[in-house]
């Protein structure tokens, strides 16, 4: 990760896939970042595998949602006992 937190590179999670998956899992994980960085070269490297609108609304739209799951359970944190509480 670089100072940012960004990762440096996200090759590691498609890394034994076919092409059209390795596109899909690239796609998904540049969506994914703290700021997105998902290109137009990307989604026509998706098209050119097949995928259709309908896919890439899928795809998209269920990146979306895991992410922003994801970053809602880091929100919550770790639990914060009451001083009176945590005494006991």
């Amino acid at each position: 990760r670089d100072a940012n937190w960004q990762p440096s590179s996200l090759d590691a999670l498609s890394a034994g896939q076919d092409a059209r998956w390795s596109a899909i899992v690239g796609f998904a994980a540049s969506l994914s970042t703290l700021r997105p960085s998902a290109t137009p070269g990307q989604i026509d490297e998706l098209r050119a595998l097949g995928l259709d609108d309908a896919e890439l609304f899928d795809l998209v739209g269920s990146t979306a949602f895991f992410a922003w799951a994801n970053r809602l359970m880091l929100s919550l944190g770790e639990p914060n006992w009451p001083a009176s509480r945590a005494a006991s």
